[in-house]
């Protein structure tokens, strides 16, 4: 934000982020810089280098029966705020990445690889050009779920799961 030397990231939706910078710049009270502060920096620079390492490949989980019924079926959902229609899975025994196919209401998003082994899989051309990353497991063996995982978060802060399935 100009003037000001602060920089500010803002993740998710349903706002709009000239609203949110103005409220962040009213809530400004010092243009005093903090205080030098070496154990904080250091924290900061051990973070920013653990961000930038990829994820290590887990083990892979053991793919149940239930993979291969649902495996290139079309699975129609509620009505739902994000307009997603119906998805597609895809699977191969014993294969670290699986596919995932979206159909909302005004695209088809995907096939996009999806690694089962812990590691997200990107892809490019996610909507409005930015590139996407998923990763899923099997919770159980009638429970598939997919997260794109925040390693720069605290675990508690980490979201459980962004989709999850559950066979009937």
């Amino acid at each position: 934000m100009p003037g000001t030397n602060l920089v500010a990231v803002l993740t998710g939706g349903g706002f709009e982020p000239g609203d949110v910078g103005a409220f962040i710049l009213r809530s400004l009270k010092s243009g005093d810089a903090l205080p030098p502060n070496p154990a904080a920096q250091a924290r900061l620079a051990a973070a920013l280098q653990a961000a930038s390492r990829p994820p290590r490949a887990g083990a892979l989980g053991r793919q149940p029966d239930l993979a291969r019924t649902v495996a290139g079926r079309v699975y129609a959902l509620e009505e739902n705020p994000l307009g997603l229609d119906s998805l597609a899975l895809s699977f191969s025994a014993g294969a670290a990445e699986g596919a995932l196919t979206l159909f909302l209401r005004d695209r088809r998003d995907g096939p996009r690889p999806v690694g089962l082994d812990g590691v997200p899989r990107l892809s490019p051309d996610g909507r409005f050009g930015l590139p996407v990353a998923v990763s899923g497991t099997w919770a159980n063996d009638s429970v598939a779920v997919g997260c794109p995982p925040r390693p720069t978060m605290p675990p508690e802060a980490a979201p459980r799961r962004a989709w999850a399935a559950r066979a009937r």
